[in-house]
Parts: C-alpha cells; structure tokens; sequence
C-alpha cells in the first residue's frame, strides 16, 4: 500500500481510511468471486465424479452383457453346426449336455421348426409342438433378410412362463433349405450383478435398451431383478439418434419412466443393437457440492463480518496481513481440495482396475490384452497356464511377438517345430488384422481356439479356449460315420431317409455309389428318380411309395435302374415308417442293397440246370433214336434194294414204274431221315480247324439266295472277326437251317432276314472274348411255352410230313460241340432273334491244331 506524504493527520487518516476501506471492499469481492469459483468448481468435479462413475459402470454393465451374448452367439454356432449335420434330429435338450449354453442366464434354448412350431427345448426332453408364428422373433427370418442374431421384445414364454428376452438365428442347410430358428432365451436379472455388487442410491438405474427404444431390462434398489419398466418404449428425444458401435456419451434427462431428474451415461453394446444407460439421481450426485457450497459461503461471510468489524481499527501493515492472510488461506483451500479431489480420483482408479481384474480373472478361459503398441496389458492365469514357457514375460511391456517367441524357443507350438519363422509371420499377420479364430496344437497335445479382436483404443483383446474335447468329440465322429459307411461298403447296403413332412432326403455314401452319382450332389428328386427307374417297374414303385406315405404296410420292393453306362441293376429296397404321436407317417427310413450280382447268379445257375436236363433229356432220346435208327434202317435196305432191281426191270412210262419211282423216293426220303437220327445220337466229333466264319455264312448266304422268296429281304450286317476252330460244314449247316426256318416263319408276308455277326466280351452265361451270330426275322414269333421247346428232337409245331422236329436239335448240338451257346429272343408277333457265341480262337486252340492251315 501507498500512502502519500502528508502533514495533516486527519487527511492521513482518511487516507489510510480510505485505503483500508478500499482495501477491505476489494479483499471482500474477490473473497466472494474466488468462493462462487470454488463453489461452481466443486459442482463441475461432482457432475465429472458421477460422469466418470457412470461411465465406468456402463463399461462394467456393457462387458457383462456383451460377454453373455458372445457366449450365446458362439452356443448358437455350434448348434447351427450340429442342426446341419443332423438335418432333422433335433434334440438341443440331448446337446446342452456338451454345448456351454450359459446357464447362468438362459432360460431355455430352444430350436424352433421351418412350420414355426417348437420341436426341442432344454426344458423338456418331449416339449410339445407349440405354435410360434405369432412371435416376433421367429417371423422375423422367415424371408431370410435379417442376417445374425435378432433380440427380441421382452415376452412371457410359454413354455417357461417368465418374461424373457429372446434371441433368435436362422440356420439354413447347406444347399440354403430352411431348416429352423434356434432361440435362447435370456432372464433379464441374471443379465448383470452390478446393482447388487455397487451401491447406485436409492434412485440410481441400470437399464438395458435396443435401438427400437425398448427397454428389455431395467434394475434399481426396489427391482433387482431387472423387470422394472420392462417393454415400456420410451420417447425419441429421450435416447441418442444414432451410436456407433462401442460408442457412447452421457447427458441429464428426467427418466421417461418415473420422471426422476438423473445423470445418464450410456454406451452400444459392440454391434448388437443394444445400449446400457447408468442413471444415477443427479440430487444424490450433488448432495457433496451442496454441502462444500454451504460451507464455502459461511467462511466466506464469517470473514466478511469480521474484515467489516476490523476494517476501521486496522491499520495499513494490520490490512496488508490480513490481505496476505486471507490469500495463503484461500491458496491452502485450493490446495487441500485439489490433494482430496486427486485422491478421490486415484481411489476411483484403483476400484476400477480391480473390478476389470476381478472381471478378467473371472473367464475360465485363457484372456489377455495388449495395448495399441502390441505390448502386454494383463491376462488371466488360465492364460499363463495355456503358455507355461512365455508365462515369465507376461508383464506389462512386454511386446507380443517375444512372447510368441518364448514359446516357440521352448518347441510349445507343435505346428511350428521346423518352420519357425514362416510360423511366426503368419501369426503375427493374423494378429495384426484379427479375423476368423485361428486353431493352435500345443506340445503337450491340446488344441487351442484363438480369437482376437480390436478394441476401441486400438489394442487387442483375445480369448483362448481350450477345444481338445470338442475335436476329439468330432474324430470320434467322423470315425463312426466311417465305419458305418466302411461296413455299408463292405455289404453293399446304403441307407437313406426321407422327411414324409418337408420332402428332405438323406442318402448315404453306398447309395450314392449303388447309384453311381456324385456325393457332393444333392439326392435326386422323386422325378428324376423315376427316369433311371426301368420302365416295367416304374408304376410298382409309385404304387408302394403312395402306399408307404399313407401308412400303410407294403412289402420289400425291388426294381432295376438304368446306370449312366447304359448298364441295368437290381436294387433291393426294405424300410421301415416313423410315426407320430398321433399315428401319422412322418419319416421313412430304409436301406438298398445292389442285387445285380447275386440275380445275375441265380440266372447262370438256373440256366445251366435248364441246360443239364436239356442234355440229359437229349441223350436219353438220342440212345432211343439211335435204336430206332438201326432197326428202321435195317428195314429200308431191303425195300430201297428191291425196289431199285424192279425199277430197272420194269419198262418206261408203264403205272409199274410210276409207283416204283415213288417207293425209291419215299425209301431215299426214310435213309436220309435216319442218317440224320443216327448223327444226332452218336454224337461224333466233328473235324475242326482254323476258319474265317465271315466268308462260311456270305457263301451259306449265296447258296440260299436262289432259293429264298422275292418278298424276303436278306440283310447282311457282317463284320470281320476273329478266326475260331469249327467245322466249315456244319457251321454253315446251322446258317442254312436257322435261315430256313426263318423264311418258313415270315411265310408269304413282306419281310426281313437280318443275319449279323461280330465280336464281344460277354453272352448271358459267361464272359471273354467271342464271335456273335445273329439271325433275327419279322416272322410271327415263338410263344413262351413253344421256346422252352424249340430244341427237343423230333418237337415241331409244322404240320404232318413238313418237318421232322430235327432241324433246330442238330444246331443245338453242332454249337455245344463247338463250345459255344445259343440264346432265343421272341414274342409272338414280333419276330424271333437267335444268338450264338462261338469262342475266340486263342493261343492254346492254335497249337491243337498245327495242320489246319
């Protein structure tokens, strides 16, 4: 302070009256002007105290329910998986035992059928079919355009009868069919323990919001378990626009549902569309400010009182004390709140450290953070155990990749040993740009899940889940799936199974493979089954397959199908009907087994029993015949004798000779007969050598043109083949009687002669390499019962002295003789085809025959 020189007392007086009472006003102003900034201060820390409080809590509250809806979401893949490889047979109850559903949250988990009806809950093991059309969260994915999970508007369930929040996922199958929703259902108080753990005062809320500004969850002191205000939709001025993912901010507001004024911090719950609010009563959060401003204010008057009461007395040095004074005294009080706000602040930290730690330490599985410089932030000690080598190094600081280094020293990574470098780049690359879970084999054998992701601040979390009991689970499997199609294999039976409800087929691997189609395709329809289905059988199977589907019982079917080689099989098909409780078919499940072979053995036995007692029916009558031949023989030599001498003895023209000349021919017509019956019983080897059957049958062809009708069109379809050991004679003696009978057969129609002739490697009885003769005709046919004939000797449907039955026998025999057979085709009407097989000349019938050539 300054005062003037001055001689006059009084005017010091006033001066230094003056002074001080300027001095004192001036101490005054400021004291009050410092106090209303101490005052306001203090309201601003408390709002930031209960800012950063909020906020804390809502992170607290949004990685609680963020961890449980990761948990569902990975629940619900799993599920997905199992609903894609079991197709139908959903039985979720069956699988909560293997599948971490979250118990401490969920309900219930459901799965809910493409009709909109429950088929499995965790509940009960046999739930009934209730109808969920009506419900949100199913018709939600019916169209298919709402991707991932759906959370639902709290309802009452009606299987649980509590009110949930449902969430909700399409599955569809591979080919894209719809096979169903899976649901689970969440309680709303077992969504977070915050508001039983934290004292949030008795107006204080935690509450849980979609982005459709429905509340699913809101707790407070007088409703703990979260149902206070539930389903209630709140105003659009009353929430934030728009909030990015793990976004969030705070604002003051009167609560939309009690009116009460409150602090609200809020943050989204990662992509979820779903916010937390922390509302904490703005009267309880500036209850401390309240209580500092009254106390600022009675300092601050006490000491106006008493600068006003000492101002007159004092003098200069007196006010330039209590000036100073009053500063130090207002420096001490910024001080001292500035040490007690600091220590606030720190006290606050070290809580929330200790509940992140609390939270992390928490997770049964491995958990760690690194920060946005890939240095360690924290971990779990599962983690530490997953990682025993790098445990050491895992302190904060330390960088990621010598971490991985650690251990990859130690030979912990079993997909690395040899490759290290190349391993760690492809870590690090995953690392570096988090995407799918990546899988890890550990030395000590365990397979690790990893999944990371980015956080806000630019670090990564990542969780690591031990999966060796799950891959084992899928080993044991996928060996069971390969014994069974290894045993269906073996016995040629496959196996399928069809939806009688949604028409979803199932085919086995040996179904595929009987049917000689790709596996990775989808089973062919009911249509496109019926076009390799063969045509005789096609009506048969429609019959028992309408049958089946209506209930009723119909015997095993088999049918052959056309392969894609133009081959045919003999499939044997048994099933058997699932039905519901109400006695409907639902499900037909059966198996094929290709029968090809065994029928195709059962024919070549039955024909060669056909073929034994043709041959043992042939001798018997040819040792008859043969008898006959000699006795009747006998008797013709001296009829054709005599008759001879009496033909020359008798004179021209006379009626002597006439009748003489018919006895000769009738007596020549009888020999020749019964030279034929003489060479059919004995059976004689015929001498065979090296011959070109094509030029035998063009010269039998020549021979018989002449004799052969205009209105009878031979047609030659010969190929060169194969020489074959035969007798030349009696080759073109079976061309010149199957010929013959062939014109006999078209009798004076127009018709045609197709005789063909080249190689092949299979006939009906047997297999190799042979010469194939057809002659086939337009005649009028051969009946059933005449073909089973065609080949007894002396059998013959001509009429009496056109034919002696001997024709067609002499040719059976002349083929078997050559080692060959023959085959009929015909009906009536439609002309005849014989078909003979004469073996392919090999190296071992080359040197049985050196002088053939």
């Amino acid at each position: 302070m300054f005062i003037p020189p001055t001689s006059d007392p009084r005017r010091r007086a006033r001066i230094i009256t003056s002074e001080i009472i300027a001095l004192s006003i001036l101490i005054i102003a400021a004291m009050w002007v410092m106090a209303g900034a101490s005052i306001m201060a203090a309201r601003e820390a408390a709002l930031d105290r209960t800012r950063s409080e909020g906020r804390n809590l809502a992170i607290a509250f949004e990685d609680e329910v963020s961890h449980i809806l990761d948990g569902v979401a990975g629940g619900m893949e799993i599920i997905a998986r199992r609903m894609r490889a079991a197709h139908d047979k959903f039985d979720i109850h069956d699988w909560a035992s293997e599948i971490p559903l979250l118990s401490s949250a969920t309900t219930q988990g459901a799965i809910i059928g493409p009709d909109g009806k429950l088929v499995s809950t965790t509940l009960d093991p046999s739930p009934q079919p209730i109808d969920l059309n009506d419900r949100e969260h199913f018709r939600v994915h019916l169209d298919g355009r709402s991707p991932g999970i759906f959370i639902g508007k709290p309802v009452v369930g009606r299987v649980s009868g509590k009110t949930t929040i449902n969430l909700t996922r399409r599955v569809d199958a591979e080919d894209g069919s719809f096979l169903g929703v899976i649901m689970f259902a969440l309680a709303p108080a077992n969504l977070t323990a915050l508001h039983t753990q934290i004292d949030l005062g008795v107006h204080g809320t935690l509450t849980l919001m979609g982005l459709d500004r429905v509340i699913r969850a809101r707790f407070n002191s007088e409703n703990p378990d979260g149902l206070s205000g539930i389903g209630q939709t709140v105003p659009s001025d009353a929430v934030p626009s728009i909030v990015p993912a793990n976004g969030g901010g705070s604002f003051v507001k009167a609560s939309a549902v009690d009116g009460v004024l409150r602090l609200f911090t809020y943050r989204r719950i990662g992509d979820y569309p779903l916010l937390v609010f922390v509302g904490l009563d703005l009267a309880e959060a500036l209850a401390p400010f309240r209580a500092h401003a009254i106390m600022v204010a009675g300092i601050a008057g006490l000491a106006t009182v008493l600068l006003a009461g000492f101002a007159a007395f004092l003098i200069r040095e007196i006010g330039r004390r209590t000036k100073q004074e009053i500063a130090l005294a207002e420096e001490r009080s910024r001080l001292r709140a500035d040490i007690a706000l600091r220590q606030e602040v720190e006290q606050q930290l070290r809580a929330a450290q200790q509940t992140l730690h609390d939270a992390v330490d928490s997770i049964s599985d491995g958990f760690v953070i690194y920060d946005r410089d890939d240095c360690f932030v924290m971990c779990n000690e599962p983690h530490r155990r997953l990682y025993p080598s790098a445990a050491p190094l895992m302190v904060p600081g330390t960088r990621f990749e010598e971490i991985v280094w650690a251990s990859l020293d130690a030979g912990w990574y079993a997909g690395a040993v040899g490759c290290e470098p190349e391993w760690l780049a492809d870590r690090m690359q995953a690392h570096d740009h988090p995407a799918a879970p990546i899988e890890q084999r550990l030395a000590d054998g365990r397979c690790v899940m990893v999944c990371e992701r980015r956080m806000e601040n630019g670090g990564t979390a990542g969780l690591h889940i031990d999966i060796t009991e799950m891959k084992a689970t899928e080993a044991q499997l996928r060996q069971s799936t390969n014994n069974l199609n290894r045993a269906q294999r073996i016995a040629k039976i496959g196996s399928f199974e069809r939806d009688l409800r949604t028409g979803e087929v199932f085919w086995s691997e040996e179904i595929y493979r009987i049917f000689e189609r790709d596996p990775d395709t989808s089973p062919p329809t009911r249509d496109e089954l019926l076009t390799i289905i063969h045509p005789d059988d096609r009506a048969r199977y429609q019959a028992s397959m309408a049958a089946s589907e209506k209930g009723l019982s119909t015997p095993p079917l088999q049918f052959h199908i056309r392969c894609p080689d133009g081959s045919l099989k003999s499939l044997f098909v048994e099933f058997d009907l699932m039905l519901d409780d109400e006695g409907n078919a639902i499900r037909r499940v059966g198996t094929i087994r290709d029968v090809t072979e065994q029928r195709a053995a059962e024919e070549r036995e039955a024909e060669l029993e056909r073929q034994l007692f043709h041959s043992q029916k042939l001798e018997a009558l040819g040792t008859l015949a043969g008898g006959i031949a000699h006795d009747l023989n006998n008797t013709l030599v001296p009829i054709l004798v005599l008759s001879e001498l009496l033909l020359r003895k008798t004179p021209e023209g006379s009626a002597e000779r006439e009748d003489l000349e018919t006895i000769v021919q009738a007596t020549h017509h009888g020999r020749d007969l019964v030279r034929r019956v003489l060479a059919f019983s004995r059976d004689q080897q015929a001498a065979k050598a090296r011959v070109d059957l094509a030029a035998i049958i063009r010269q039998a062809l020549q021979m018989l043109r002449p004799t052969i009708p205009a209105t009878v069109l031979i047609i030659e379809e010969i190929e060169d083949v194969p020489l074959i050991l035969a007798d030349p004679s009696q080759i073109q003696q079976v061309v010149v009687n199957l010929v013959t009978n062939a014109v006999q057969a078209i009798g004076g129609r127009m018709g045609t002669i197709t005789v063909g002739l080249s190689t092949t490697t299979r006939s009906r009885s047997s297999t190799g390499n042979f010469t194939r003769l057809r002659i086939v005709d337009t005649g009028c046919g051969i009946d059933a019962e005449t073909k089973n004939r065609i080949f007894e000797p002396f059998f013959t449907t001509k009429a009496v002295g056109e034919g002696t039955g001997l024709g067609l026998s002499v040719v059976h025999g002349i083929v078997t003789n050559h080692g060959g057979s023959i085959e009929v085709a015909s009906e009536p009407g439609k002309g005849t085809q014989f078909t003979i097989f004469f073996p392919v000349l090999g190296p071992v019938a080359v040197s049985l025959e050196p002088a053939a050539a």
